[in-house]
């Protein structure tokens, strides 16, 4: 194996409760590259706003796992966080803890070294997540990055 870490920045669409949000997402993890597989603590940043324009933060952290086959990558995990947005009618935040789990596939566009761990990467992700206000999010998203 070979010591790993990543990161990524991209887009995503979020609908929070059926409201739809845009948002723009940064990924930071550290783990290890097997030859067939990839495990990573990750730290999830989201910022964006909703339809009705008000403020949304997702702060998460969790674990992703991911198969490889030669240069595409199938995987999923889990994720803890804190979802804020600004309220309609007062000067404060909504926050809410949540759990979810998601799905993703990548590929790695150009991958060198070692077992080739190190590689820029393009990654599709599907997020759904449940908050404790009941709050249902599901978050596709596209992301651009790199694994060293």
């Amino acid at each position: 194996y070979v010591l790993s870490f990543k990161g990524d920045v991209g887009v995503t669409g979020m609908f929070v409760s059926g409201i739809p949000a845009t948002a723009a997402r940064v990924n930071l993890g550290f783990g290890v590259v097997r030859k067939e597989s990839m495990h990573h603590a990750l730290v999830e940043v989201v910022v964006g706003r909703t339809e009705a324009d008000r403020s949304l933060r997702d702060f998460r952290l969790g674990y992703e796992g991911s198969l490889r086959f030669g240069i595409v990558r199938l995987g999923g995990g889990f994720d803890a966080g804190i979802l804020s947005i600004s309220r309609v009618t007062r000067p404060t935040n909504q926050r809410s803890l949540g759990l979810g789990v998601h799905a993703q596939a990548g590929l790695d566009l150009y991958a060198w070294g070692e077992l080739e761990a190190h590689a820029i990467t393009l990654d599709v992700r599907m997020d759904a997540f449940l908050h404790a206000s009941a709050s249902g999010v599901f978050a596709p998203s596209a992301a651009l990055g790199f694994r060293y």
